[in-house]
């Protein structure tokens, strides 16, 4: 398509598609024709018995309609396939070049490339810490790192609200013993919101204690 010619490059991935689309048909369901029957099982050779005078579990009839249908799924996806390379033919070409230049490119490189159709630019916060690491090794421990880091921050979390409750519990008890002593030397009218701040604290410690 690109080089307009032909080899047996793609040879293994005709095999990988043909072997798909069987499955599609003869163990997923996904022929309207047929219906959602299993004419086959995973890892079967339907014709694998001719040679000792057995043959697959169904007619020559429904043989040839699964060989139709297997043939129609290969060719749509062929179609598709080539409409997304049409489409994105530019892209192609930027990355192609990308890797005559570079010999390798990785995920954020090739994503940037397709984007913006330059490299992207050097940042040392990046999320892909395999890029900055020399080994496979080192990658593992940075990611290792990192996602230890995440769990730390999430079991913090729930110590930080408690610790800043039971401080808004003790400026709550300051008050109301401040409160309590005064009452008793004057006279106290608003004695609704002292109600209101007994039961917010009483409701903060049942929470401490759950």
């Amino acid at each position: 398509m690109i080089f307009d010619s032909e080899s047996s490059g793609a040879s293994n991935d005709f095999e990988q598609a043909t072997q798909l689309a069987r499955a599609m048909v003869t163990q997923y369901g996904m022929s309207d024709k047929l219906g959602t029957v299993q004419l086959e099982s995973p890892g079967s050779q339907p014709f694998a018995g001719a040679a000792y005078g057995q043959g697959p579990a169904y007619s020559q009839e429904t043989a040839a309609t699964i060989d139709s249908e297997v043939r129609r799924i290969i060719n749509e996806a062929h179609e598709n396939a080539r409409e997304i390379i049409e489409a994105h033919r530019e892209q192609h070409k930027i990355i192609a070049e990308a890797l005559l230049k570079y010999e390798t490119l990785d995920e954020k490189q090739i994503l940037s490339l397709f984007k913006t159709g330059k490299m992207p630019e050097k940042d040392d916060q990046s999320e892909f810490p395999s890029e900055k690491a020399a080994t496979f090794e080192e990658s593992k421990k940075e990611l290792e790192r990192r996602e230890a880091e995440r769990h730390q921050e999430l079991e913090d979390q729930p110590n930080l609200m408690r610790t800043q409750l039971v401080m808004l519990v003790k400026q709550l008890l300051v008050k109301l013993m401040m409160i309590r002593n005064r009452s008793r030397t004057i006279l106290i009218k608003n004695n609704k919101s002292i109600l209101e701040m007994h039961k917010l604290a009483a409701c903060c410690i049942f929470f401490l204690l759950s």
